[in-house]
């Protein structure tokens, strides 16, 4: 048998979101008056991805259509990247992929965004 130093990384930490802060900003697309909350994954250099962490608080768009984020987690040093998804609350949509962002971001480093859908590219 062959194996890994240390095994597979366990894709059951789920991420904690209860700090994220928001702020409303113009110059976006989300619709007025929409309610929206936000998920988030840790993912592994593999492009799996842990659970997703429950649901941030609901954050109403106002006019602009523009949503802040602040205080994202960073993930924990087994995982490459974190991605963040839109899921708009008033409907059954399914979660728009919102960012792909580097593991090492800082809590400091907010997320914007604007409501556009975001396209997939190769390192993501």
């Amino acid at each position: 048998l062959q194996g890994q130093p240390g095994g597979h990384v366990l894709l059951e930490d789920r991420p904690d979101v209860m700090n994220v802060t928001f702020s409303n900003l113009t110059g976006g697309a989300l619709i007025d008056g929409t309610l929206y909350d936000y998920r988030l994954t840790y993912v592994t250099d593999e492009g799996r991805e842990s659970l997703a962490s429950l649901p941030t608080a609901m954050r109403q768009a106002s006019t602009g259509g523009t949503i802040r984020l602040d205080n994202l987690p960073t993930s924990p040093s087994d995982f490459a990247a974190r991605r963040l998804y839109r899921l708009r609350t008033t409907t059954n949509s399914s979660r728009s992929l919102t960012a792909a962002l580097p593991s090492s971001s800082t809590l400091a480093r907010p997320v914007v965004d604007y409501g556009q859908p975001r396209r997939k590219r190769a390192h993501d």
